[in-house]
């Protein structure tokens, strides 16, 4: 991880990330054939927490965890306390990388891209932004990237309306052979 420097994180900002961690660990099933009734039964009684605190281990913050009533509001408290240490920044930013690695979502790659959009932004506001290897990295603000930005943007919207105005263009065209051959056997 390179070396982040920037403000601290906001309320509103922590609790979207715990959101994010929430909504992505919540209803995950342990694959564990193993599993007692016991962890079953807590499982159904308290959805997420077991795994939100296994994630909060595998990002070296397992001791930071506080376990509440509710899990959304034990994993934004979890990331409240984080922020107040000296090294809370880094520690915050190691979670984000731990949300984001790939091999959080051997089970679903597919919602690891919606993930790190969710999470870049938030992250934007800080000028930070998670890479597709699961980093995060300060986003290069120059004026130069800043346009290369905007043209990247541009030119996905563009290829967005492209897309939309082919597909309204091959409907019609549908429409319009559907009804040339209704004219015809009516004719």
């Amino acid at each position: 991880m390179n070396t982040v420097e920037a403000m601290p994180f906001s309320e509103n900002a922590l609790r979207r990330i715990a959101q994010i961690i929430i909504k992505k660990y919540r209803n995950q099933q342990d694959e564990d054939d193993d599993i007692t009734s016991t962890a079953s039964l807590y499982d159904a009684l308290f959805p997420g927490r077991r795994n939100t605190r296994n994630f909060f281990a595998r990002a070296g913050c397992l001791k930071d965890f506080i376990d509440t009533d509710e899990v959304l509001n034990s994993t934004f408290l979890s990331l409240a306390k984080v922020q107040t240490y000296p090294d809370g920044k880094a520690k915050l930013i190691r979670i984000i990388e731990q949300l984001c690695d790939p091999e959080e979502y051997f089970d679903n790659p597919e919602s690891r891209e919606v993930v790190i959009k969710q999470i870049n932004e938030v992250l934007s506001r800080y000028y930070l932004k998670v890479a597709m290897s699961g980093k995060v990295y300060k986003r290069v603000t120059s004026p130069l990237q800043v346009g290369l930005d905007n043209a990247t943007s541009d030119l996905n919207t563009i290829q967005s309306f492209k897309s939309i105005r082919a597909n309204i263009l091959r409907m019609n065209n549908k429409k319009s052979l559907f009804a040339i051959a209704i004219r015809m056997t009516n004719g």
